[in-house]
């Protein structure tokens, strides 16, 4: 099978797994992640939580060394999907949640303690 015939194939099958976006890259995109990874704990020492979850990039080469590629898959945890049989029937914003501290903030406690 042609590079770009299993490309297609990848993309197509992520898509058709649910995924929002997929995107194929060489694995030497990186080959400079470590060194910018580690500039940015540096820099901004409290962000170490956030990024400790990506740590084991740093490593891929060693971890795959057969590897040539990467196949990126996104998910888009901000779009809420309403099954097929429910779309058209509900609106979405009466399930997004305010920001804090707005007026408009839906008292999910409340909600709770009526349902007891």
């Amino acid at each position: 099978m042609p590079m770009s015939d299993l490309a297609e194939s990848i993309h197509n099958q992520a898509l058709n797994s649910g995924f929002d976006k997929c995107g194929i890259i060489p694995i030497s995109a990186l080959d400079g992640f470590s060194r910018l990874y580690q500039k940015r704990l540096t820099d901004i020492p409290m962000s170490q939580y956030f990024y400790k979850g990506v740590k084991g990039l740093n490593k891929t080469r060693e971890r795959f060394p057969w590897a040539k590629s990467i196949a990126i898959l996104v998910f888009d945890y901000g779009k809420f999907r309403f099954p097929k049989e429910l779309q058209g029937k509900y609106g979405k914003a009466f399930f997004l949640e305010p920001e804090k501290g707005s007026k408009a903030r839906f008292d999910l406690e409340r909600l709770a303690e009526q349902k007891r």
